[in-house]
């Protein structure tokens, strides 16, 4: 009988002119989605690869050297230790999954060898961000497929109540799990069907296009967030259950159902960065610089003067070292808090369903805030890499006095090696992309918790169709 009923419920979705709309609209929509992504992200990769060649190129060539003497020099380790590098973040292949506005989230890091490094968006172009990719698959999930759902999930009971057919359902000596059941499996079904097959066209969109080119890991990362989407229509399936369930009137169960969709869809992942940018405020930059020189200015005992004996030289190192301590202590915790910041908005957004699967969304595309904070890590990973490289070169030098520190080559630059470097033995950065092994263990919380949802609103949609008076 289940399944008779789950076959009737399927039928008269498939034969709805309505639901043919609604799938003209999410397969249109996966379409648009992979259309522009194709056609914007050749320029966007190759923007980045010309950035990270310029980097690479000032990283081995001294171009202040190059204006003073004429031709072009390869630089010594003395300029590497004043030389700041601008690191682009490499754009995300999974960008059409998530995206955000432009200039939301940094889109590189600028650093130098002893100094923390500094977030930076950089104004030629935002190569992990697509500003006119607007529609992406978490939000056309959440804002398209997810309100559909409820419109064809809400009068699931109160509908069949008005109709006298829940009534005929239950003499036949149905049971009231099995009613659910079979209602949700044929929801559910109805709606996956358009989900996977714009999936599909937008991998054989991204297939034909000789600009994209995705992996196997990609892909996999794509069955993944087709995984994490049928839990997200199950939620909402679930919810127009519960609303349905406890209404007798079809009006009035939309109504509730619409204004709890724009409480957990809406509301409440707006609201949590407002609340988060409240509890933890972030200093201005000013405050920041303002800090910094009251506490350089207040050190004593510190040597400013410059004779270039070794002695002075000893001491104006400490004396730059101590600066360069405050510096860096400084923009850490600058740092840290605009990261704590932007965390605890994320996750007081998690509270609702919704807002964790946003975040889902950004987790299995690597971009956003997550993927973000994942390339920052890298790219403070790769400053010790280049010291260590700096620092070693240095003391195979028997020459050398091994005595640098923050400030400009010109002025200690007769106490390191002045031998020029090795061209190919130069570190340079390259950021790790997330495995999808790692992907799962990062994001297999959020996913238990996505099932939390969907069993409660089972638990409770069953407790209250128990209870409900067909009548």
């Amino acid at each position: 009988m289940t399944t008779c009923i789950f076959l009737k419920e399927l039928q008269n979705y498939l034969l709805n002119r309505s639901i043919l709309f609604a799938y003209g609209v999410i397969i249109v929509l996966f379409a648009l989605n992979a259309s522009v992504y194709v056609f914007q992200c050749q320029d966007i990769f190759q923007k980045h690869e010309n950035n990270v060649a310029l980097n690479y190129r000032d990283l081995i060539y001294d171009e202040e050297a190059r204006i003073y003497m004429g031709e072009e020099v390869v630089r010594t380790l003395p300029s590497m230790v004043s030389l700041q590098q601008n690191i682009h973040r490499r754009p995300s292949s999974l960008s059409f999954m998530s995206g955000t506005a432009e200039g939301i989230v940094p889109d590189g890091v600028s650093m130098k060898m002893l100094e923390e490094p500094d977030f930076e968006t950089f104004a030629q172009y935002n190569p992990h961000i697509n500003p006119s990719l607007s529609i992406d698959w978490t939000t056309i999930m959440i804002y398209v497929v997810s309100f559909l759902c409820l419109c064809f999930s809400y009068n699931a009971f109160s509908g069949e109540r008005e109709d006298g057919t829940l009534k005929l359902m239950l003499a036949n000596s149905m049971s009231r799990s099995s009613i659910i059941f079979a209602k949700y499996f044929g929801l559910l079904v109805v709606f996956l069907i358009p989900i996977l097959v714009g999936i599909m066209v937008s991998c054989l969109i991204f297939e034909i296009s000789p600009a994209v080119h995705l992996q196997s890991a990609d892909y996999a990362k794509i069955g993944w967030f087709f995984i994490v989407s049928a839990l997200m229509v199950s939620l909402t399936i679930m919810l127009g259950f519960f609303v349905s369930s406890l209404t007798k009137n079809s009006y009035v169960s939309l109504i509730i159902s619409l204004l709890c969709w724009t409480l957990l869809a809406v509301i409440i992942p707006n609201i949590s960065w407002i609340v988060s940018s409240q509890v933890n405020k972030v200093p201005a930059v000013t405050t920041i610089h303002q800090e910094e020189e009251q506490q350089k200015n207040a050190l004593k005992d510190c040597y400013m003067g410059w004779q270039g004996t070794e002695q002075n030289a000893r001491d104006r190192k400490d004396c730059i070292d101590r600066r360069t301590a405050i510096h860096n202590s400084l923009w850490s915790d600058y740092h840290n808090l605009q990261m704590m910041q932007t965390s605890n908005a994320i996750d007081l957004s998690k509270i609702s369903p919704f807002g964790l699967f946003r975040f889902l969304g950004d987790k299995i595309s690597g971009n956003n805030f997550h993927g973000y904070v994942r390339f920052f890590k890298q790219a403070k990973n790769y400053q010790l890499t280049f010291q260590d490289y700096v620092v070693s070169k240095d003391k195979a030098d028997p020459e050398s006095r091994h005595l640098f520190w923050n400030e400009s080559s010109w002025t200690y630059g007769n106490f390191m090696s002045r031998q020029p470097i090795v061209l190919g033995e130069v570190p340079q950065f390259t950021a790790q992309p997330q495995t999808f092994r790692e992907l799962v263990a990062d994001s297999i919380g959020d996913v238990a918790i996505l099932c939390f949802w969907v069993i409660g609103l089972f638990v409770l949609s069953f407790v209250a169709f128990v209870r409900y008076d067909v009548r």
